[in-house]
């Protein structure tokens, strides 16, 4: 038997959410977990500026990498 942790994906999708997309975000981040996971943001082309609000967390946030 082998021991690898499981990993979760979390899919987020997003459109013109610049004012809660940082929300969204940290609750994930923040979640109390003994397995590794990623999220995968996809961003639909919004016309706010959600794009510029999630590079700017991601160039900032120590766990985004």
């Amino acid at each position: 038997m082998n021991n690898i942790q499981p990993l979760v994906a979390v899919f987020m999708i997003s459109y013109n959410q610049q004012d809660f997309v940082i929300e969204a975000l940290d609750s994930v981040l923040n979640q109390n977990t003994k397995f590794d996971f990623r999220i995968f943001l996809s961003d639909d082309a919004s016309t706010d500026d959600t794009e510029k609000v999630i590079d700017s967390y991601m160039e900032n946030h120590p766990k985004s990498i």
